[in-house]
């Protein structure tokens, strides 16, 4: 019974880190969890993951999304590491977890696109 629950969350966390060519130490370090947790997800070794971190990489996803061709996952982790508008001395994860911080997030990256400054 366990295993139907773990498979979708590991398919769904190795799409995402395929996808957008993230290695598990980028993954766990944007979670906020460590490299082993997120090999023990995806290969269905422990239960999902709470729902704050199931919240965290939505959004992880959301950003990667929005960023995709214009960042590396390196350059996505240094963008997150060094914020604008307001949101610096956060960590990324911190950031991921906040709904007003990743809203925040989120638009600076939609105005820099659109050549604004916010």
């Amino acid at each position: 019974m366990l295993a139907k629950t773990v498979v979708p969350m590991s398919n769904a966390l190795l799409s995402l880190r395929k996808r957008f060519h993230l290695s598990q130490e980028q993954l766990a370090y944007l979670l906020g969890t460590s490299w082993g947790t997120v090999s023990r997800w995806e290969r269905g070794r422990v239960a999902n993951p709470n729902r704050e971190t199931v919240e965290r990489l939505e959004r992880i996803g959301i950003l990667l999304k929005e960023v995709g061709g214009i960042l590396t996952a390196d350059g996505f982790i240094r963008f997150l590491q060094t914020p604008q508008a307001g949101l610096s001395g956060h960590r990324p994860h911190d950031l991921l977890s906040n709904e007003y911080s990743f809203e925040k997030l989120l638009d600076f990256i939609k105005g820099s696109k659109a050549g604004e400054m916010s």
